[in-house]
């Protein structure tokens, strides 16, 4: 389950004219932390990538809600990168690459669940 998922670019939002962002939105400093709190195991899982598909005022960051586990947000945290540069690649605009890029990881979650079952009889 994806929790919270944002990728900004000036290059996008410059386009749109109801939108504007300032210079000192994109100059920032970015990390995480993780606080375990009265569960076992920390299943949450972030991203962060700076600069993001070449662009230096372009970022990614992450944030993937494991519940009963880790595995699909390892997946997503692992694989939103090539997902989000899939579907801009083919024009979409941000946010529909955005949500075309959740689509595409909630399918491969699904692809390896099944493949996991049938192959290893694993399940989450």
């Amino acid at each position: 389950m994806i929790a919270f998922l944002c990728a900004f670019t000036y290059d996008f939002f410059n386009t749109c004219s109801h939108f504007t962002m300032h210079d000192w939105f994109f100059n920032s400093l970015t990390g995480a932390f993780e606080a375990l709190g009265p569960r076992d195991t920390m299943e949450d899982r972030h991203v962060i990538v700076s600069p993001f598909a070449g662009y230096e005022r372009a970022h990614l960051f992450g944030v993937f809600d494991g519940h009963r586990g880790h595995q699909a947000a390892e997946f997503c945290s692992r694989n939103i990168e090539t997902a989000l540069l899939f579907a801009l690649s083919h024009r979409f605009k941000p946010s529909a690459a955005l949500q075309a890029a959740i689509d595409m990881l909630e399918e491969g979650i699904v692809l390896l669940k099944i493949y996991l079952i049938r192959i290893y009889f694993i399940s989450f």
